[in-house]
């Protein structure tokens, strides 16, 4: 299946700012079902210096700067993408079915008979014995 998604972030500051600076973790991974198609980030306002690297754990992260006063900042993102299934097991496969849809019945171990009452127990306490043996 093919995807389009669209983010968008508006920020709006109560005054002026001169300068910004931005990180971002909106671009999708290229996964074992996911391949990125495109990807487009626009911003506004333009930005100044930009830099896109890879993070420890794989992901792309998109660092900018905003060198022009600003009242508000747009980010907005467009990724197509294209999914596919995942793949299922052979019902025969599994543990649980078979070609015909019927489950199969689990077989579980056998429990032991519980040594646990429903009803609580009151504690006894003796009173404290005056001599001792």
């Amino acid at each position: 299946m093919r995807y389009k998604v669209i983010h968008r972030t508006e920020y709006e500051y109560r005054s002026s700012v001169s300068v910004s600076q931005h990180m971002l973790h909106l671009r999708p991974r290229t996964t074992e079902r996911q391949r990125v198609e495109a990807f487009q980030l626009a911003i506004e306002p333009p930005i100044g210096a930009s830099n896109v690297h890879e993070d420890f754990y794989g992901n792309l992260v998109d660092i900018f700067s905003i060198d022009t006063p600003h009242k508000t900042l747009v980010v907005t993102s467009t990724s197509h993408l294209e999914v596919t299934s995942p793949i299922f097991p052979h019902p025969e496969s599994t543990p649980r079915g078979n070609a015909h849809g019927t489950p199969r019945r689990p077989s579980f171990p056998t429990a032991a008979p519980s040594s646990f009452s429903s009803t609580p127990r009151r504690s006894r306490s003796r009173p404290p014995s005056a001599t001792t043996r």
